[in-house]
């Protein structure tokens, strides 16, 4: 096999981050957001390490810069959160060895206190991941500041220095909003389920249920289940970013997103089905004498009736018509139970073990776009 050429390959190494900048630079969105607070860490950390050096001792001017970085996550919100478990870890571990350090002296067994305070405080506190940090905290207080409080005091500034120095940082200027992007994530994840029951409908409609084309509709139904997850993380990251955000407050957007979340546990669902479905249909392309035409034209006319469902019930559509969302649920829901009522009695029992699987799963999609709380976002 032939070894690709230097060139070509720090070129493919270089494309992704390159890609990334591109989009950063043309468009505002999760991308620049991400540049912008690389280079606000790189300011924040210069700033506090410039100016630890200035006014601190420097046994302590290290935890400046390092926590000006802890300070500086992807939300204004998260960023105060974390600052403030790691203020709390601080104090806790920070406490214990000036406690133990000053009463008892710095002894071996002395540390071995402070460990086992420390320790069983971080298994007790609900301090998130910072907890971590109370035994790192106090066996840096012990080992270089030998429990003094002077050393605990200077320390506590550093950190108060390198936690403002982030904070302002994250305000000049607040990671921007982009709810309408978040919706048109859930908009298109809605849309590619409802192409993918079209797809199905119109193969089975021709008499097309083949192993290839089945195998292709599961890898399309794991793609969906991939991006629904993806799709609300984003949207969990966006109801964050505007808790505290002043830009959120100015945006002019609505500002929940909480029924863009209830619409993705609903398509999660639904797409949960879907999967079962297809690997019916999987099953009904393996049967001995073959699945019965008339069974899948008349089940290709009841996916066609979910895909107009689940078109009327994308939560990412301007002004839906409720009267029409129901006229296409009524449809499919009254096509449902005839197709259940009509088959148990005509098909033979190979065929209704697999066909009455998929008038089930059928059924349960319908049952999830029939929530009342669903909502369209």
């Amino acid at each position: 096999m032939r070894a690709r050429p230097r060139s070509a390959v720090v070129r493919c190494v270089l494309a992704r981050p390159w890609s990334y900048l591109l989009r950063a630079a043309h468009r505002p969105g999760p991308e620049r957001n991400d540049v912008l607070l690389q280079l606000k860490a790189v300011g924040a950390t210069v700033v506090a390490w410039y100016l630890a050096g200035r006014l601190l001792p420097a046994q302590v001017r290290a935890f400046a810069p390092f926590t000006a970085l802890l300070a500086l996550q992807r939300t204004v919100y998260r960023s105060l959160w974390e600052a403030l478990r790691y203020l709390g870890a601080l104090v806790i571990g920070a406490g214990v060895t000036g406690v133990l350090g000053t009463t008892a002296g710095v002894h071996a067994w002395t540390l071995a206190l402070v460990m086992l305070f420390a320790l069983v405080a971080a298994k007790t506190s609900s301090l998130g991941g910072q907890r971590y940090q109370i035994p790192v905290v106090a066996a840096f207080v012990f080992t270089s500041g030998l429990g003094r409080w002077s050393y605990i005091t200077h320390m506590v500034a550093a950190v108060a220095l390198g936690v403002g120095c982030g904070l302002v940082a994250h305000f000049l200027p607040a990671p921007s909003f982009h709810p309408a992007s978040a919706r048109e994530q859930v908009d298109d994840v809605w849309q590619d389920t409802r192409r993918l029951v079209k797809d199905v409908a119109l193969a089975l409609g021709d008499g097309r249920c083949a192993g290839e084309s089945v195998q292709g509709w599961g890898r399309r139904c794991r793609r969906l289940g991939e991006r629904v997850d993806a799709t609300r993380a984003t949207v969990r990251g966006e109801e964050e970013n505007r808790r505290l955000n002043p830009r959120s407050r100015r945006s002019g957007e609505p500002a929940g997103l909480g029924t863009c979340l209830v619409s993705l546990d609903v398509l999660a669902r639904v797409v949960a089905h879907l999967g079962s479905l297809v690997r019916g249909l999987r099953q009904a392309a393996a049967c001995t004498d073959g699945p019965a035409h008339d069974f899948l034209a008349a089940y290709a006319g009841l996916l066609h009736r979910i895909a107009d469902a689940l078109g009327h019930h994308c939560p990412g559509r301007t002004g839906p018509d409720d009267d029409a969302a129901r006229r296409a649920m009524e449809e499919a829901t009254g096509r449902c139970e005839e197709l259940i009522a009509r088959y148990p009695r005509q098909a033979a029992t190979e065929r209704w073990h697999v066909y009455g699987t998929l008038l089930i799963d059928a059924s349960r999609i319908l049952h999830e776009l029939g929530e009342p709380d669903q909502g369209h976002g």
